[in-house]
């Protein structure tokens, strides 16, 4: 009987000691969450308040997390979330088609002019959505036949002033030059409503329609001696 209640002790007594090390593995293990919380504090408050209340959890199942466990988890955390940043910026990037830019130069012209015909195409997707075409024409220096030239352009440009929604035409004087200006935008404009007679001058004139692939533009415009880039 002596026996027994010594064993009974034994146990108890074990028991206790068994107790007594957890809490004091627990407040070893709160010291250490609590550590690399202030650590973590100084670089990111979110990443502290997280690790402190996953070691504190920890502790409560008994279980413990090390440094490196933590580290560890918080560059997976952070990996994690650049990679989300990069996913949105893919997400959100538009094709930004850059625009064509096709010029041609005559100079000495009969009349007395230099001409300058400029088109900005613009695109999406590499298909054409519009362009605006620019034509300066100017006095040929010593050349007096020059004013008189230009000024025959403005008259000349009287039956193609014309304007529809998604078609813009203008005739400015610029000094002694002359500067016509088309401005075309296929998606709002109904081609069925342009005037025919638009088509009897280049600069005026619809040269390609909606959704022409940019290669074969600039191999085009370059075939005929235009600078394209």
């Amino acid at each position: 009987m002596n026996q027994n209640m010594q064993n009974s002790q034994n146990q108890v007594n074990k028991q206790q000691m068994t107790q007594e090390e957890l809490q004091k593995t627990q407040v070893l293990n709160l010291q250490e969450v609590e550590r690399v919380a202030k650590f973590e504090k100084r670089t990111s408050k979110k990443p502290a308040l997280f690790f402190a209340l996953l070691g504190i959890l920890s502790i409560t199942f008994g279980t413990t997390f090390g440094i490196t466990e933590m580290l560890s988890a918080n560059k997976t955390l952070n990996k994690m979330t650049q990679n989300r940043k990069t996913e949105e910026k893919k997400t959100d990037k538009k094709v930004d088609d850059k625009d064509l830019v096709c010029t041609l130069t005559w100079i000495n012209n009969p009349d007395g002019t230099d001409t300058v015909y400029k088109v900005d195409y613009k695109f999406e997707s590499e298909k054409l959505v519009g362009y605006t075409k620019t034509f300066t024409i100017s006095p040929t220096p010593g050349n007096p036949q020059g004013p008189t030239g230009v000024q025959n352009y403005v008259t000349g440009y009287q039956p193609f002033m014309n304007q529809v929604p998604g078609y813009t035409i203008t005739v400015t004087p610029s000094g002694t030059n002359l500067i016509a200006e088309v401005v075309v935008d296929y998606k709002v404009l109904d081609v069925t409503t342009l005037p025919p007679q638009q088509q009897n001058h280049f600069t005026t004139a619809l040269d390609y329609q909606l959704n022409a692939e940019k290669e074969t533009i600039q191999q085009e415009k370059e075939s005929q001696g235009y600078t394209c880039e």
